[in-house]
């Protein structure tokens, strides 16, 4: 194998065992390649020394790792599949197949391409199908024909990343225990110009996936771990699910026992906007959502799971998932739930916070609702409470008095402490001021837990009283993130997801839940301990227990499609002190700093639009953000004032200057 010298023109270089022809490196040269979310200034030098870096591992090394690239083809515009041809073998990593499949296009002006492709490079190979068959049987040929260790996925109108190959070989080579791996990806524009829609994705996520399939593009599997997914027919994807056929087959593949998944947090795969493709609207193929409510049905019948909703994704309406509630039978009947629920006067909210916890239609064995009360000094209250008490309910309830100063983490550890029992399986934290909307939140929120035990906590979307949705400012809490701006303020800060771009209206993990309404497996909180009492004693103590359940393995879960209303006041934005938030930052930093500085996997689904335009900054004015919101942050009120006086010194040290500006 040889390096290809820098080409003059273009810049670029890479190693491969054709040389790339001009056009082809013209092409390179030209997409903004944006691997770490800012486009790639020296690309062409980039890929000449990974190029180097690779030339040493011949096809006999243990470490030359063979990955598969499956493509098929149908009617594809020639142009577009030139372009996917060059972005492959611009690969710096040499050791590849590329599997083009015809599924019998009626318009065969793009095989002359392929054919000419395969000619060139013997790792390019064409094969034609004899009659259509659909997307899923030209990926089942092309399957049963590679040779790769790792087989991935291409479409015919995109682009992967020159560097593609070559990380996830690195990221092979150094976890030799994953089968899995998938990438971010970003939208292309049809003439291969701009880059726009950056999505940062999740760790692995069973319950997000089955709403929605975030893995998409560019993913990897094992050898070893697709032959597991073979089905009694020989294929591996399901014709039945054309559209969606990557979903099912990822869904799939997510019950298998010994699947270990990572996550590569890099641009690895343009997804180009064409007309007619679901990265330019979802609406391009009808009968893609059809066949999804299909799919997520027959899955949830397969794992003994009762259905109560699914439907499609209605962007306008913001729900950019499938919607899916469900139901475990077996695990909401063995659910034995104790309620936290602290308050102090104000009846009437509390009032209609058990009416509406009265409400559910729950299949729990037992519900224990513990009313903390902190004080109450309202007559009327202690008589309703007492009127409350006195008569016959569906669920069983308990008073406890707590005479200190307000610290609800206490609160909600005591109740813990003296009412849950080996037999409490779930603990639900429920502020007096919530009102649980939708009549099987408790099951759902079960069955969702017993789903997937990898979640710990699981949270609802809370709306202001007479708001709703998605209505100006109806949203206070749709899961929470971490902000991607230093807007004033202390070192860092934690906001509540409202819009849905932020998919405030969708079920998926996120970094962490209200506990305003959030429940969690009493085996949880045995292992990783209750809320914070001391430090964090009003504020951020969710937050906080959210991410020590995130550094012991677990993730956290917002359930956007089932509702409660909070009548906490709008105006309440900033609901913590800054000693709270700086308790917070330092105990978490392990895990806040990657959330904040790199969105590297953590904080998912969250300001995705925002998180683009952030990126586009060079990096130094990140840090100086970053430094600038620190400093802000340790010195409070002081940091204004500092930077006045700086700003003073510097005007002193500079000479007047005449005004050029005409008279």
């Amino acid at each position: 194998m040889l390096v290809q010298p820098l080409d003059p023109v273009s810049g670029v270089a890479v190693l491969n065992r054709k040389p790339l022809s001009q056009a082809e490196l013209d092409f390179v040269a030209r997409v903004p390649w944006a691997i770490a979310g800012t486009v790639q200034e020296h690309i062409g030098r980039t890929l000449a020394n990974e190029a180097a870096r690779f030339a040493g591992i011949a096809d006999a090394d243990a470490d030359a790792v063979k990955i598969s690239i499956i493509t098929p083809l149908y009617n594809t515009p020639p142009r577009l599949l030139t372009e996917l041809l060059a972005s492959v073998r611009a690969q710096t990593w040499p050791h590849w197949e590329l599997i083009l499949v015809d599924d019998a296009s009626p318009d065969q002006g793009h095989m002359a391409l392929a054919d000419a492709a395969a000619a060139a490079d013997s790792r390019v190979k064409v094969i034609r199908a004899a009659a259509r068959g659909g997307i899923s049987a030209a990926r089942n040929l092309g399957i049963s024909t590679s040779t790769g260790d790792w087989i991935g996925f291409a479409d015919h109108d995109d682009l992967l990343h020159p560097q593609a190959l070559g990380v996830f070989a690195r990221w092979i080579r150094e976890n030799r225990d994953l089968n899995f791996l998938y990438s971010n990806e970003v939208k292309l524009s049809e003439d291969s110009r701009q880059l726009g829609d950056f999505l940062y994705k999740p760790g692995f996520c069973q319950s997000t996936l089955m709403r929605v399939n975030y893995i998409a593009h560019l993913a990897m599997i094992r050898r070893d771990v697709l032959n597991g997914l073979r089905l009694p027919d020989g294929s591996w994807f399901r014709g039945a699910y054309d559209g969606v056929e990557d979903h099912d087959f990822f869904l799939r593949m997510s019950d298998l026992p010994g699947l270990r998944p990572g996550h590569i947090p890099l641009f690895l795969y343009c997804w180009r906007r064409v007309e007619g493709s679901t990265a330019d609207t979802l609406d391009a193929k009808p009968y893609v959502h059809e066949r999804g409510v299909k799919m997520v049905r027959e899955y949830l019948s397969g794992h003994g799971l009762e259905a109560l909703e699914i439907a499609p994704a209605v962007p306008d309406a913001g729900n950019r998932f499938l919607r899916v509630k469900f139901s475990d039978p077996v695990a909401t009947k063995a659910a034995r739930i104790l309620v936290v629920v602290p308050f102090k006067d104000g009846w009437n909210l509390t009032h209609a916070c058990l009416e509406s916890l009265e409400r559910q239609k729950t299949r729990a064995t037992e519900v224990t609702c513990v009313l903390v009360d902190n004080n109450s000094q309202d007559s009327g209250t202690r008589r309703h409470l007492a009127a409350w008490m006195g008569q016959a309910r569906r669920f069983k309830y308990q008073v406890m008095d707590f005479p200190g100063a307000f610290n609800f983490a206490r609160m909600n550890n005591d109740a813990i402490g003296s009412f849950a029992t080996d037999e409490t399986t779930h603990v639900l934290f429920l502020n007096n001021d919530v009102e649980l909307h939708d009549e099987t939140t408790l099951d759902v929120m079960v069955s969702n837990l017993a789903h997937d035990k990898g979640v710990a906590f699981c949270g609802i979307r809370l709306d202001y009283p007479g708001a709703g949705g998605l209505q100006r400012g109806g949203i206070q809490h749709g899961g929470i993130k971490f902000g991607l701006e230093m807007r004033g303020g202390p070192l860092f800060r934690t906001t509540h997801m409202t819009g849905a771009e932020e998919y405030a209206m969708d079920d998926h993990v996120v970094t962490a839940v209200t506990f305003a309404a959030a429940m969690c497996r009493k085996e949880i909180l045995d292992g990783i301990g209750l809320l914070e009492e001391s430090w964090l004693p009003n504020g951020l103590g969710d937050v906080d227990i959210c991410l020590r359940a995130a550094r012991a393995g677990y993730r956290n879960f917002y359930l956007g499609s089932v509702t409660g209303i909070h009548h906490e006041s709008k105006t309440r934005k900033d609901f913590c002190e800054d000693l709270e938030q700086v308790i917070l930052y330092e105990r978490n930093a392990a895990l806040i700093q990657p959330m904040m500085l790199r969105q590297f996997g953590y904080d998912t689904f969250a300001g995705i639009q925002q998180g683009a335009a952030w990126f586009a900054k060079p990096l130094r004015y990140r840090i100086a953000d970053r430094a600038n919101a620190m400093l802000q942050g340790i010195l409070g009120p002081f940091h204004r004032q500092l930077r006045n006086l700086w700003k003073q010194w510097e005007s002193s040290r500079k000479p007047a200057q005449k005004s050029t500006r005409p008279a």
